[in-house]
């Protein structure tokens, strides 16, 4: 593959993690219910939805993934994140993804500020190599 080239990929979680999607989605579902039960405003009962969502999202929205020259990016539809190399000092390959830090070791920040790429079961073996090409490029 290109070096130059961006990499990407995608991640569906109802494909590669059923069960936790399918746990999400109802711990949505019945969160709103009781809310929703407890008389309270609509407005505040779709705001708590939404943040509940925004909360739980990776478990349950597909997300875009990229590694290209100038950084990293990743997303759910309209909303995505970029953040340039020169941001993360440490990278964590595991099985399922790779984890992006800011911190040189690891930080109970880490589960605030890094970003974990996950991997799709189908790609993985193909696209390790290419990461860890990216990474140690970049001194990760």
């Amino acid at each position: 593959m290109d070096p130059s080239a961006p990499l990407e990929w995608s991640f569906n979680p109802w494909h590669e993690r059923p069960a936790q999607a399918w746990g999400a989605a109802a711990v949505v579902i019945v969160t709103v219910a009781l809310v929703a039960g407890a008389g309270l405003p609509a407005l505040v009962t779709a705001a708590l939805a939404a943040g509940l969502g925004a909360a739980l999202g990776r478990a349950l929205l597909p997300a875009r993934c990229a590694l290209d020259d100038a950084g990293v990016r990743w997303g759910v539809g309209p909303l995505v994140q970029r953040r340039p190399w020169s941001a993360f000092r440490r990278a964590v390959r595991a099985g399922d993804g790779v984890l992006l830090s800011p911190f040189s070791r690891r930080s109970r920040l880490d589960a605030y500020r890094a970003v974990f790429l996950p991997f799709p079961s189908r790609l993985a073996a193909r696209l390790v190599p290419d990461i860890d090409a990216r990474l140690a490029r970049h001194g990760l």
